[in-house]
């Protein structure tokens, strides 16, 4: 065979290895390849503090069903692939923990990923336009501040700060660095009409390079920049919108951002009412089928009203109860006929109405037992029960006295157990491992937390929680001590006859 043929025939099939794809069920991927990723969870600020999102995603978007599926990269150098059907689909990307930046990409692209300043560029391996168009609103001028932080995400964010001043200016010293330069949102109201005006303009005068998809987006982009600071004062109390349906734009029911624009026009206030929130221990939690039902009655279109809907099915699949969730599940299908929605949450949720007096549970290999048998197994041991889970900051805070407490009484008759409260499979299988949760302990996951009636009987709702077990078996202590001081060692050592 001829050299420079065989040399075409190689570069061909690696071309077609790197650019998107259709897969077997005939879906498109975007395939996202990062290089050099930086850490985008949190910002420093100059006083040496810390700004930002502990839970942050790298990446987020919808999927088919209307699910908001949030990814974090394995490694700074990662390939991520987004499946769906749809032509484009709008993403959001995490920078510094303060601001979430949306673009737009065409399905079907191979997307290298590199960071500018820490900030998202976005090459195309098929065609050049499409990279003029992922970057088009980046690359305008007025959009950023020094920090190279969107004007949108400093008038938002520093609204809250500006109504602290005005109630005390000494609350200035307050303020995180990177807003001390803008601490009235309004002066930066100028700088975003510039940059709209000129992404107009840019628009205008660079039609013929980019596709029908991307205009209408970015003329989309331009008005929501708009409502979303009409919507900032509206809810800080220094205007009222006149029309707040006028926000409603069908069109757009499948961007990210047009979901986090409806969120703030018709959800935050919402949960703002006080006959709508419930004073718990620790904060407040809402009364969503009431939320939903307020969402119902405004008779808006279908497509934006799901998109509300679907925000309250969200809340109560991270918070409610077993019942809670069965009832607003079952009305968000009765409205909109979307059971694939719901599916699709309780899937990721991992959410199970396994019900009855036992504690379901299983370890990192996916056996199944129960709390039962975990005290059965260890009678004759003292046993000392952590409820914990992989998003709480209390229960992580805490992991290091709890491996110093196993090391003291490593070799004694008291077994550790560790159970992951209302957490996901993966996420509490890496908490484990990096905090050595099942060194000298046992560990599992509780498959039935929502809906398990021992939980309810010795009121479990706040973690860190402790139990205490005799050797017998016996529950000794429903509210045990936690980990960090003298007194779960007295208490200890006393089970124990030391």
């Amino acid at each position: 065979m001829n050299g420079k043929l065989y040399v075409f025939i190689i570069l061909t099939i690696l071309g077609m290895v790197c650019i998107g794809h259709t897969n077997l069920y005939g879906q498109k991927d975007i395939v996202l390849l990062v290089k050099d990723a930086p850490d985008q969870s949190r910002l420093q600020n100059d006083d040496g503090s810390y700004s930002g999102n502990t839970f942050y995603s790298d990446l987020t978007y919808l999927d088919d069903a209307g699910v908001v599926k949030q990814k974090r990269f394995k490694a700074p150098t990662d390939t991520m692939r987004i499946t769906v059907n749809r032509p484009f689909v709008e993403i959001g990307m995490q920078f510094k923990g303060i601001e979430e930046a949306y673009f737009l990409l065409k399905n079907g692209d191979s997307i290298d990923v590199t960071y500018r300043n820490g900030f998202p560029y976005l090459s195309s391996r098929v065609n050049r336009n499409l990279t003029y168009s992922y970057n088009l609103a980046t690359d305008i001028p007025n959009r950023t501040n020094s920090k190279n932080f969107d004007v949108l995400t400093l008038m938002g964010d520093n609204m809250f700060y500006y109504k602290m001043l005005q109630k005390n200016p000494n609350h200035t010293k307050l303020c995180p660095s990177i807003y001390k330069d803008y601490c009235n949102p309004f002066d930066l109201a100028p700088q975003q009409e510039k940059f709209i005006a000129a992404l107009k303009d840019t628009l205008a005068a660079n039609g013929s390079r980019i596709d029908n998809g991307f205009y209408s987006y970015y003329t989309y982009h331009m008005g929501w920049r708009t409502s979303m600071w009409e919507m900032t004062q509206t809810i800080y109390g220094i205007k009222k919108i006149s029309n707040i349906l006028s926000i409603i734009n069908e069109e757009s029911a499948e961007y990210l951002s047009y979901r986090r624009l409806l969120r703030y026009a018709f959800i935050s206030p919402a949960i703002c009412k006080s006959e709508w929130k419930v004073k718990e221990k620790q904060g407040f939690s809402y009364q969503y089928d009431k939320i939903f039902g307020h969402i119902v009655s405004l008779n808006l279109p279908p497509k934006s009203r799901n998109i509300l809907l679907e925000f309250c099915v969200e809340g109560v699949v991270e918070g409610g109860s077993a019942a809670q969730i069965k009832a607003l599940t079952t009305k968000f299908v009765e409205v909109t006929g979307n059971k694939r929605f719901v599916e699709k949450q309780l899937m990721e949720a991992e959410v199970t109405f396994e019900s009855g007096d036992k504690l379901n549970l299983i370890d990192a290999n996916g056996k199944a037992t129960n709390l039962d048998e975990v005290l059965k197994r260890n009678r004759g041991k003292v046993v000392y029960i952590d409820f914990w889970a992989s998003w709480c900051g209390p229960c992580k805070a805490a992991l290091p006295h709890a491996l110093q407490l196993r090391e003291e009484f490593k070799g004694k008759d008291v077994v550790f157990v560790y159970l992951a409260l209302n957490d996901k499979r993966e996420p509490w299988k890496a908490a484990v491992a990096k905090h050595k949760v099942g060194y000298l302990a046992e560990s599992y996951l509780i498959t039935n937390s929502r809906s398990s009636d021992f939980l309810t009987k010795m009121g479990v709702e706040l973690i860190p929680r402790y139990l205490l077990f005799d050797k017998t078996g016996k529950l000794t202590h429903a509210n045990a001590p936690g980990p960090e001081g003298k007194t779960i060692r007295k208490e200890l050592r006393q089970l124990l006859g030391l």
